[in-house]
């Protein structure tokens, strides 16, 4: 594809796509934690190709494939597609209606599922995110049933697992959760040429706030 060909009057409209907000992350979180919940991370393989493409959209053959002059039609998505986020999260969408899964009201990057086991919870931020289950049957179950629609990376959330570049450390004998963004602080250290420096420990008042 070429976006430096795109038409002048083609307005490519679907582009966003819904994600959580992180306060919903952290509300599923300490709801788990509290209730010793089952907790798991969830990757999609290959996501913005599942997207189906709702319109006719033609591109040419990569160099090397033979066919000069030739174009071919898209059924599915691409990454290099502006409108890829947006088919991917509509696919997405309709397979967890199919589990029985609805978007939460105040958050649509969030799906909840009641049962009369339970409740599950599927917070999503594009192709992952971390998903709440009542007990270990239920989380089986749900990974089967996701299995039947998309290949999954597989974490182990007994172990400290990362959930938006954020490690994920639970305790579930202590009930415990910690947080930790070590490594992203590290990456802004490395791209500011601040890694060598020197560190100062600043005491603040306890409960405070940083903006």
């Amino acid at each position: 594809m070429h976006g430096d060909k795109q038409k002048t009057n083609l307005s490519l409209s679907k582009t966003f796509t819904p994600v959580s907000c992180r306060s919903s992350l952290w509300t599923l979180l300490s709801i788990a934690t509290l209730n010793d919940l089952c907790i798991f991370a969830l990757d999609v393989d290959s996501t913005y190709l599942h997207g189906k493409i709702d319109h006719d959209l033609y591109v040419t053959f990569p160099d090397g494939y033979g066919r000069p002059g030739k174009v071919t039609k898209l059924n599915n998505a691409l990454y290099s597609l502006p409108e890829a986020a947006c088919f991917w999260h509509e696919d997405w969408e309709a397979k967890l209606k199919e589990l029985g899964f609805t978007p939460l009201g105040s958050d649509t990057g969030v799906f909840l599922c009641k049962k009369s086991v339970g409740i599950m919870a599927i917070d999503t931020h594009v192709d992952n995110g971390t998903r709440i289950c009542s007990s270990e049957e239920e989380e089986l179950r749900l990974k089967a049933d996701i299995r039947k629609f998309y290949m999954r990376k597989q974490k182990d959330t007994f172990k400290p697992f990362k959930v938006l570049g954020i490690l994920v450390m639970r305790d579930t004998h202590r009930v415990m959760l910690k947080l930790s963004q070590a490594e992203y602080i590290d990456s802004i250290l490395q791209q500011f040429e601040l890694s060598d420096c020197n560190m100062v420990i600043m005491p603040t008042d306890k409960g405070s706030h940083l903006h």
